[in-house]
């Protein structure tokens, strides 16, 4: 027997559709049965010809008479699913908007991870509860995309910040040297280094023809003995030498097996001297410009340079005066060969001499500069380069191409 309504296949005896609570339908038995309840009489019932209620209850199991049949039971459960549904369908679209404001919020970084974190976790529940709506794979997608974002703007933001704290951070400490560089100078014009004392550059005023020879003759007075080769002011130029060399280096150069007076001498050789110019300025000071001859400064001072980087670079000993002495002679060989690194071959050098004027009006060599130029110019090295060789910096000479340690070999053979 099959329900009218949902066509379930009911069980025996059964009186109502266990699916969908419609009654039973009657049978030719049922019905037969009915008809011979309808036709029976109160008083053939009250006779013991049919059953009376109270001993109904104790009878066999059969049909319930039509008076008896209970309403029927509303599908109930079928409205169950359709709410789940309609719950899942709002997961799938929450997790959409999720990820759709995510995308927008990326830039925010937090705002935007969060959404996307958001967004992927309500896609994945919507799918958990057995859900196919499409607003939730857009919605995860998004949610991805938000974390992409968002990690890209993080590592573009971390890269940016670091390079403009850098930045900022490099122009901090160079600008600290500069300034430890700009009152070098000035205090350098004032112990008589050259240049003008003062924050603000003097006027150049015209020398009168009598102070351009008063000063013209004191040049000559201090230079002339010198590149004579006069005992007395080469041993004077030889100490000032002996001096520079001697503060850099802990030893001086009579102990490294050279000879401060010896090298000297061989500096001096072949040169001479000339005024280039002679300028005065209004705070009483005047500039003699002088041009060295036959003066092969950088040159000279390259060499030693170059090799002595090369012997530090090996671990060589700065505190052993034979062998710095022996890089010393070594670098002089090199000079002799024009070997140097960038060897210029400039014959000339530049040398500026400081004058002041003195209370009659003339001008009188300020002894602080000349001391500082002859050292400086005729020591075997410019103190700054040297001094970043001795600290096992990187050097760089004022040439294009620095060479390798294998070109100074032939010169440094035996020494290390």
């Amino acid at each position: 027997m099959f329900c009218n309504r949902c066509g379930r296949e009911l069980s025996e005896g059964a009186a109502f559709c266990s699916v969908c609570g419609a009654p039973a339908p009657l049978g030719e038995d049922a019905t037969a049965t009915c008809g011979s309840s309808t036709g029976t009489t109160p008083a053939d019932r009250q006779a013991g010809d049919g059953p009376s209620p109270s001993t109904a209850p104790d009878s066999a199991p059969g049909p319930t008479t039509p008076g008896a049949v209970p309403p029927p039971i509303p599908p109930q459960a079928a409205a169950q699913p359709q709410a789940q549904r309609t719950h899942n369908d709002n997961i799938a679209l929450a997790s959409l908007v999720c990820g759709v404001i995510g995308l927008f919020c990326s830039p925010t970084l937090i705002f935007g991870i969060a959404l996307g974190v958001i967004a992927i976790v309500l896609a994945s529940s919507h799918r958990k509860a057995g859900g196919t709506s499409t607003l939730a794979t857009v919605g995860k997608v998004c949610g991805i995309i938000d974390l992409a974002l968002a990690a890209i703007l993080f590592i573009l933001f971390m890269t940016v910040g670091c390079t403009t704290f850098a930045i900022v951070g490099n122009a901090a400490l160079e600008s600290t040297p500069h300034t430890e560089s700009t009152e070098s100078a000035t205090g350098t014009a004032g112990n008589g280094t050259g240049g003008t004392t003062g924050t603000s550059e003097p006027a150049t005023v015209e020398l009168a023809s009598s102070d351009t020879e008063d000063i013209s003759h004191e040049v000559a007075a201090y230079l002339d003995p010198i590149f004579a080769q006069d005992s007395e002011a080469v041993d004077e130029l030889t100490a000032l030498v002996d001096g520079e060399f001697e503060e850099v280096f802990g030893f001086g150069l009579d102990e490294t097996g050279v000879g401060a007076r010896e090298y000297v001498l061989w500096r001096l050789e072949g040169m001479s001297w000339e005024i280039s110019s002679i300028e005065a300025y209004s705070d009483g000071t005047a500039i003699a410009n002088v041009t060295l001859n036959s003066c092969y400064e950088r040159d000279a001072h390259s060499a030693f340079a170059y090799l002595m980087d090369v012997y530090v670079e090996r671990g060589g000993d700065i505190h052993d005066p034979e062998r710095v002495g022996q890089v010393l002679a070594a670098s002089q060989e090199m000079f002799y060969n024009t070997d140097v690194p960038g060897w210029r071959g400039d014959d000339s050098t530049s040398v500026a001499f400081r004058f002041v004027q003195l209370g009659d009006g003339s001008y009188a060599p300020q002894t602080d500069t000349w001391d500082y130029r002859m050292r400086t110019t005729f020591a075997p090295f410019s103190a700054d380069v040297i001094g970043l060789v001795l600290e096992d910096e990187e050097l760089y000479l004022d040439h294009d191409m620095y060479p390798s340690e294998e070109y100074a070999d032939p010169y440094l053979e035996g020494i290390i």
